[in-house]
């Protein structure tokens, strides 16, 4: 590919998730080593914690995970990166840069993350929340020493001044970009050295793909492998009208995305209302207007897996819902508007597919939910999507029932079907080897 793309495409990969880190704190010179963390618990339910020259306070109860990363910047500088999500939209990450030759001999900032770590994680415990500064625009100005001389003007940092959550600052990057493909990176994605060469080559190729996406490497918190998201799918490019009711039956593009800004922009981009699901939501979006995408095998990208944390799950299930409601609505009125050409399906079957699905991942939700009252409001949900036998059984006997027991009736009555795509896609793969 062309290196004009390339600088352009650095630019949106860096500025993207860098917005979003940035949000939700305001910033703060990076920690001292020398300087204590102060944390206390003020009377009226609240916890302050001072850390450098930061200081954050939030509401008790609120806290639902806390994590630790870290990353090696040009051989150099160690990023200590200590994450803390609530219940709410709010995102607060604290940032500490380490000298290599510090972190070797002890003297790193790297011993203050761990502390906060200890802290936090101390307070989810204790049902509290936690926070911290946020030295984004240090990490940015690190990474822009890095680069060759002739790139580093190329880097642009903005900082919203709104609370935005991640898919409206997600839109709002995509809005500021000026080139021509953007990249969709989460905070657990890890992309390869030629992700953007190889998947930037594959959209110029494919003018009508919205979007390109590759194999991810599913791995652990250390990075050991634990398989491909990717097993069955086969690489080339994919027309909207074979694509669109494999994507009402499921999101087949969850992780590390290329898109065609021209192709997000023409379809609105991102309902940044949602919470979840709102990536699923555009594909839909762009393959009912017309636009393909393209798939490349080669595992181009990692993604870490966490152990789910229970009290997260159970908030993001209700976010679930809420989401699909509202893309059941929205699907409405796209399949009226859209669907047509030589799409073979009609807005009735379009529809009727979508909901099933929602009320499948409704029940698949509710079998692994904890909080009875989470689990009576995921599977009415499913009978409300798409009323059936199987979905009033569940709405009536599932709740009360232990997730154990219900985790084992859902394997039980997936596993035929299991079994026939198992059998079918090993007989495709005869096929097309003869």
């Amino acid at each position: 590919m062309c290196k004009k793309s390339f600088l352009a495409l650095t630019v949106i990969l860096l500025a993207s998730p860098l917005q979003i880190h940035a949000q939700n704190a305001a910033p703060a010179a990076a920690a001292n080593n020398n300087k204590k963390i102060n944390d206390t618990e003020v009377p009226n339910h609240f916890w302050q914690a001072s850390v450098g020259g930061g200081h954050y306070m939030v509401a008790l109860g609120t806290i639902t995970a806390v994590s630790r990363h870290k990353y090696l910047i040009d051989g150099a500088i160690v990023v200590d990166e200590v994450t803390v999500d609530t219940t709410g939209q709010s995102l607060a990450r604290f940032y500490f840069l380490t000298p290599v030759s510090d972190k070797l001999t002890g003297n790193g900032l790297g011993n203050t993350a761990a502390r906060i770590v200890d802290r936090g994680r101390e307070i989810v415990e204790n049902k509290a929340d936690d926070a911290g500064t946020d030295d984004t625009e240090a990490v940015v100005e690190a990474f822009r020493a890095t680069l060759p001389p002739e790139q580093r003007a190329r880097l642009r940092y903005d900082r919203s001044t709104q609370l935005l959550g991640i898919g409206g600052n997600f839109d709002r990057a995509v809005r500021l970009a000026q080139g021509d493909f953007v990249v969709k990176l989460d905070s657990d994605d890890m992309l390869e050295q030629q992700f953007i060469e190889i998947l930037a080559t594959a959209l110029e190729a494919n003018p009508q793909a919205g979007w390109v996406h590759c194999n991810v490497w599913n791995v652990r918190p250390d990075l050991s492998p634990l398989g491909f998201a990717h097993t069955r799918k086969t690489p080339g490019y994919y027309a909207p009208e074979a694509a669109l009711a494999s994507y009402l039956r499921h999101n087949d593009t969850c992780h590390c995305v290329l898109i065609r800004k021209a192709a997000y922009l023409a379809v609105g981009g991102y309902q940044t209302g949602m919470k979840t699901a709102e990536d699923w939501l555009l594909w839909l979006e762009m393959l009912m207007s017309g636009w393909g995408y393209y798939f490349d095998n080669r595992p181009l990208a990692r993604m870490r897996k966490y152990e789910a944390r229970p009290e997260l799950m159970t908030k993001r299930r209700r976010d679930f819902v809420d989401s699909i409601r509202f893309m059941s609505t929205r699907m409405e009125h796209l399949v009226g508007e859209h669907l047509a050409g030589n799409v073979p399906l009609t807005p009735k079957v379009a529809m009727r597919m979508f909901n099933a699905t929602a009320a499948r991942l409704c029940i698949s939700s509710g079998c692994d939910e904890g909080d009875p009252e989470v689990r009576r409001m995921l599977f009415n949900a499913a009978q409300a999507f798409h009323p059936s036998i199987g979905n009033y059984l569940w709405q009536k006997c599932g709740a009360p029932l232990p997730p154990d027991v219900t985790r084992l009736f859902m394997r039980l009555l997936g596993f035929p079907r299991q079994c026939v795509r198992t059998v079918f896609h090993k007989m495709r793969s005869r096929h097309s080897r003869h």
